[in-house]
């Protein structure tokens, strides 16, 4: 593979990633719509499966983008130098800050189930 060919892979792969990530942002905004509008009357069964599939949902996002970074970080590594300049296309920066954001965002949804179901303090 010639490098001009690797670097029409890595956008594919980078897509890929972006649209796992756009997966995760939709399946977070239903937990939280979900969350905030019916939380409270959900009974325990129904609250815990829609977590499950949450985080069931959430968890293959993520690894489909984390595959698809590490697939053009490979890429990248053993064919371009071109890129190497640019400080955002580092594939050890998006491989710790795509888990540590999607993480956070989904412990964030899961405390925002369990403080509607279990009376959390009103700011009115």
């Amino acid at each position: 593979m010639t490098e001009v060919e690797a670097l029409a892979l890595i956008p594919a792969y980078v897509d890929v990633a972006v649209t796992s990530f756009s997966i995760y942002l939709t399946l977070t905004f239903a937990y939280f719509t979900v969350a905030y509008l019916a939380g409270a009357q959900l009974t325990s069964f129904q609250a815990f499966a829609i977590s499950s599939l949450y985080l069931v949902g959430s968890g293959s996002a993520l690894l489909c983008a984390l595959i698809n970074i590490q697939a053009w970080g490979k890429i990248k590594e053993q064919y371009t130098t071109t890129l190497d300049e640019f400080i955002f296309w580092n594939v050890d920066l998006w491989l710790a800050y795509m888990p540590t954001m999607m993480t956070v965002g989904v412990c964030l949804g899961l405390y925002f189930m369990w403080n509607i179901r279990h009376g959390g303090t009103n700011d009115s």
